[in-house]
């Protein structure tokens, strides 16, 4: 009994993530139907409008709301797809060293990644996606090789390293594209590697 729940145990957190990721996918449909109710069809590409109402907007009281919202809203389909594959393989990969684990680093990654955008983002832009996420669980899965130093941690680091590596200029200023918030994979990354630091002697869960 105990052999099966362990064979089943990545199947499960692979329907997890997904399931993270359906939310996701419903809530840029809603966004786009309500682009499209009040800017019309021919202005579907235009800023979405939950987008703007839950992106983090630096330096406005409102933009507050995006330390929460902003991982949950994309501003195109490119977007929300490159995300969804990442946010795919790297959540799964987390799962493996703890679901309990894994909740509190998107939370780190979340948070920091919001407030990073608040505090530095340009005036008047808005940053959204779940971007900031990605990079917190990069930097969580790359730090577990080091801190915790278990044989699952540093196997699961290695491919991470190899994919996502040439990614991490994408959180470098003057590096990273123009249209893209470095300021957010920034603060991502750095609430990955403080929630891999402090539950480095956390048992998984």
């Amino acid at each position: 009994m105990a052999s099966s729940r362990a064979g089943s145990q990545p199947v499960g957190d692979l329907t997890l993530v997904a399931r993270w990721l359906v939310v996701l996918w419903a809530v840029f449909i809603v966004d786009l139907v309500l682009t499209v109710l009040v800017h019309g069809w021919a202005q579907r590409g235009s800023a979405k409008v939950l987008f703007c109402l839950l992106g983090v907007w630096p330096r406005e009281l409102w933009g507050l709301v995006g330390v929460v919202g902003a991982p949950f809203v994309h501003a195109d389909l490119g977007h929300i797809s490159g995300n969804s594959l990442a946010l795919l393989l790297c959540g799964w990969l987390a799962c493996r060293t703890g679901r309990g684990l894994t909740a509190v680093a998107v939370v780190f990654a979340m948070l920091c990644s919001g407030m990073l955008a608040w505090l530095i983002g340009s005036q008047g832009t808005v940053h959204g996606g779940a971007s900031g996420v990605i990079f917190g669980l990069v930097a969580f899965l790359l730090a577990n090789a080091v801190f915790r130093r278990g044989w699952v941690e540093i196997l699961v680091a290695v491919p991470v390293a190899v994919i996502y590596g040439g990614a991490l200029g994408d959180m470098v200023p003057g590096v990273a594209p123009a249209q893209m918030s470095w300021q957010m994979h920034l603060g991502g990354f750095i609430g990955g590697l403080c929630a891999s630091w402090g539950l480095r002697k956390q048992k998984k869960q």
